[in-house]
Formats: structure tokens, C-alpha cells, sequence
């Protein structure tokens, strides 16, 4: 079963609940809404460990749960597939798995792949020298690469990285995460959080 984008708003709030809230009573479960209808603050991804090809998330209360299948790229929340190292550390990653950095969130995988494109290592580069280093023949097809981001973006691959406006950074993050590859696979609650303490309401 795949999941929309709704789905880690769901499971927030379902990690939360404890797994005996299952037969308790209505009047039980309307006192739990009443408790948490005030903008609770909801459980935080901290840290992720591999389990096999999968990846498993770990929340602040203790719950945790397990992205399976996908993309690589979909499974870590690392849109541009960043090797996990110091600057992805700096950028949010809360992990690795088959060598890459994980994010909490995809929102701050794509920073990250912002915050590597305009590094030191990168933005003085044109985009033709930038595809090769961040494509390398041996683990892609970087001529393919190129002719991908040249047709969609039509940024002149002699165009410097730094040179790059806002919408041009925007399309070339864009099109580099299609190349990468984002398929969904499934999530699922592995361990749940066993009480209600650790839920704080505003």
C-alpha cells in the first residue's frame, strides 16, 4: 500500500496512541481528544538506523517505523542521493544507509542537496563540470545526465553554479531529483510509543 504525502501527519498522531487504545471507551477516547486537540507538539525524528535495505526512523518518544522499497533516494529522504558526510551532517542527516546520508524529512534533503551544490566544492563549477563531478562516468551515465538538465533547464552548461538565479537553482534541484529517482515504497509503525507522557500540549 503507498502512502501520500499526508501520511507522516497520520502517523504522527498514530504514534502517539498508545497500542492499548484499541478497546478503550468512547468517553476514554474523547477525553484523549480533548487532551491533544490544542496543538499538541507532535513526536520528532531524531535518528535512523539501516535494517537491511530498508531504513528505520526513531521518534524522541520511542516510537519508531520502517520505510521499505522505493528508491533509495525516497527511502532515506534524500532526494539528490548526497553521500553521507560532513556537510550532510551539517545539513540535517541523521544517518546513513548503503552509504548515503539520511534526512528526517524531504524538505531538509533538498536543502541539503542545495546547501552541497552551492559549497565551496561546487558553485565555482559550471554545470557541465559540476555533473561530472557530482555523476561520475564509473557509477552513472553522466553524458545522459547532461543532456537531461541541459533539455529541461536550458541553463548553458558554461553557466557556473554561483551564477545561477533562484528559479535556475530551483529547476536544476528539480531535475537532478527525477534523474535520482523518488519512487515510493511503504511505511510502517514498528514500535509505538507505550503512553501518553510524552505528549506536550501547548
Amino acid at each position: 500500500m503507498k502512502y501520500k504525502k499526508i501520511f507522516p501527519y497520520v502517523l504522527s498522531i498514530a504514534i502517539m496512541l498508545p497500542i492499548t487504545n484499541i478497546g478503550e471507551s468512547t468517553e476514554e477516547k474523547q477525553n484523549f481528544k480533548v487532551k491533544v486537540k490544542n496543538k499538541p507538539i507532535l513526536p520528532k525524528i531524531i535518528e535512523s538506523y539501516p535494517h537491511g535495505n530498508d531504513v528505520v526512523y526513531v521518534y524522541d518518544n520511542g516510537a519508531e517505523y520502517k520505510r521499505s522499497g522505493g528508491t533509495r533516494a525516497w527511502r532515506n529522504f534524500n532526494p539528490g542521493n548526497i553521500r553521507y558526510s560532513q556537510l550532510a551532517r551539517e545539513s540535517g542527516a541523521i544517518g546513513k544507509a548503503g552509504g548515503f546520508a539520511v534526512f528526517p524529512d524531504e524538505k531538509i534533503g533538498i536543502q541539503a542537496l542545495k546547501n552541497l551544490l552551492m559549497s565551496d566544492a561546487y558553485k565555482n563549477l559550471t554545470i557541465e563540470a559540476a555533473i561530472n563531478k557530482y555523476a561520475p562516468p564509473h557509477e552513472n551515465d553522466t553524458e545522459h545526465y547532461k543532456r537531461y538538465i541541459k533539455s529541461n533547464t536550458e541553463i548553458k552548461s558554461g553557466t557556473k553554479i554561483s551564477q545561477l538565479n533562484a528559479e535556475q537553482m530551483a529547476d536544476l534541484i528539480k531535475f537532478i531529483t527525477i534523474i535520482e529517482g523518488w519512487n515510493s515504497g511503504t511505511e510502517k509503525i514498528i514500535t509505538y510509543a507505550d503512553t501518553l507522557k510524552n505528549v506536550k500540549v501547548l
